[in-house]
């Protein structure tokens, strides 16, 4: 789901942007450590889905903690947010 010109724009567009910017917030961080993570996407249930990329994407103990920090980094600033699962 994306933002569109629907009348629940307002809505999805500030999930969108409340989800960007936790994940700018941790970016920095991840890129310290070779990886990264993208917004793959939000469904309108709040189920968020990223995609973890270069060396986070690799290690497996990594990615759960780093799913977990994430998913409470995203509850905690955006009460919208349901779940985070990721995708490769």
């Amino acid at each position: 789901m994306s933002p569109s010109s629907s009348a629940s724009e307002p809505v999805e567009s500030t999930l969108w942007e409340g989800i960007k910017a936790v994940l700018e917030r941790v970016r920095p961080n991840l890129r310290n450590d070779g990886g990264d993570v993208e917004l793959a996407g939000v469904s309108s249930a709040g189920e968020v889905t990223l995609r973890l990329t270069g060396c986070v994407a690799r290690c497996p103990m990594a990615a759960i903690a780093l799913i977990a920090g994430l998913e409470n980094a995203l509850r905690e600033a955006v009460p919208a947010v349901t779940s985070v699962k990721v995708v490769r």
